[in-house]
């Protein structure tokens, strides 16, 4: 077994809704063969729609954001691919050029027009929200190593904005893992393997055992934030969110640590740790990725914005086996991640 052990420090980094929610927020659509779910959305200034098509052949969506009545923003998805993200458009609905009122998205297969919806973008008055300058938790030099590292209760949010617990767990043992939603590497890999051991755990999962996923962003990551990340990723347990105090108590008991940091060195309000573009030229508009719309995309691809990622977390990190008895027993660091071998280990304390 592995027993826990200090983490390394690794730097890793958005559906369904309808209602509003404070901007910055993801709203999906799935486009099927015969319908796209939902067929029409209530959404604010400053949110990202994102398109899915879940089909064979392509398809290309228009929009009028001016409203002039001309397409001015195209966007096409490839066919379906589990593997790339060619078969996705984003639209982030940047307050400064969409404006409070009612947009039509006209959406195309084969050249022909296959379907209309409205969504209806609000007014976003809520100022936008980010951790502390230079915000830093329990990056010390000093760790104990312990192999029975009992923990403490605590109450945190879930998904679905409903209190929960560890402790509505003891008696299982827990798989619990630290990520955050904006992550492009690691987390989504972290997800992917807790979702393999859910799937091979089948009916044993919520009665023997118990995966939990923690969020170490709560300045993005709310309850909204976390189900569409679950429900996008079809990942059926718990995302915790919650306040700030709240969460460093939990960090600490599971020796997190993590530091935030808006470092811009092209000043394209990409932060550094997401921009793979670097010196773009100044006042350029740019993509998720911090890349130029006119001088850093490649030939042939539809340049479409999105919402600016303007700081970026660093954070020890591992995924834990916590006991039945609520005994941290193993660690896992999440770039040596062996899912056979973490079955394993979930056997082995469960026989205890």
């Amino acid at each position: 077994m592995r027993i826990k052990a200090l983490a390394v420090l690794i730097s890793i980094t958005f559906i369904f809704p309808i209602v509003a929610a404070h901007g910055a927020n993801e709203f999906a659509f799935i486009m099927r063969s015969k319908s796209i779910q939902p067929n029409g959305a209530e959404v604010l200034q400053n949110d990202s729609l994102v398109f899915y098509n879940v089909v064979s052949y392509n398809r290309t969506i228009l929009v009028d954001s001016t409203k002039d009545g001309q397409h001015d923003l195209q966007c096409t998805t490839l066919s379906s691919n589990t593997s790339s993200i060619k078969d996705e458009c984003e639209f982030w609905l940047n307050p400064d050029d969409w404006f409070p009122g009612t947009y039509q998205f006209d959406i195309f297969s084969n050249d022909s027009l296959w379907k209309t919806i409205e969504v209806v973008v609000i007014l976003d008055e809520h100022e936008e929200n980010g951790p502390p300058q230079d915000y830093t938790f329990n990056l010390g030099d000093e760790v104990t190593e312990e192999e029975n590292n009992e923990l403490d209760d605590f109450i945190l949010l879930d998904e679905n904005g409903e209190n929960i617990s560890i402790f509505d767990y003891e008696g299982m043992v827990l798989v619990v893992a630290f990520l955050f939603t904006r992550c492009p590497d690691i987390c989504p890999v972290v997800s992917s393997n807790l979702a393999f051991i859910v799937d091979q755990m089948g009916d044993r999962h919520g009665n023997e055992m118990q995966v939990l996923t923690i969020t170490v962003d709560p300045w993005t990551d709310n309850s909204t934030v976390l189900k569409n990340y679950a429900d996008d990723r079809d990942l059926d347990w718990p995302h915790i969110s919650g306040e700030l105090p709240d969460l460093e108590r939990v960090w600490l008991n599971f020796d997190v640590g993590l530091q935030s940091y808006d470092n811009d060195t092209d000043e394209d309000g990409v932060a550094d740790g997401f921009d793979t573009c670097p010196n773009t030229p100044k006042g350029e508009e740019v993509d998720g990725n911090g890349c130029g719309l006119e001088t850093q995309q490649n030939d042939g691809e539809i340049t479409i914005k999105h919402h600016p990622l303007a700081y970026w977390v660093d954070h020890t990190t591992g995924t834990i086996i916590v006991d039945k008895n609520m005994n941290q027993r193993v660690w896992w660091g999440d770039l040596d991640w062996n899912p056979e071998l973490v079955l394993e280990d979930i056997e082995y304390l469960i026989n205890e």
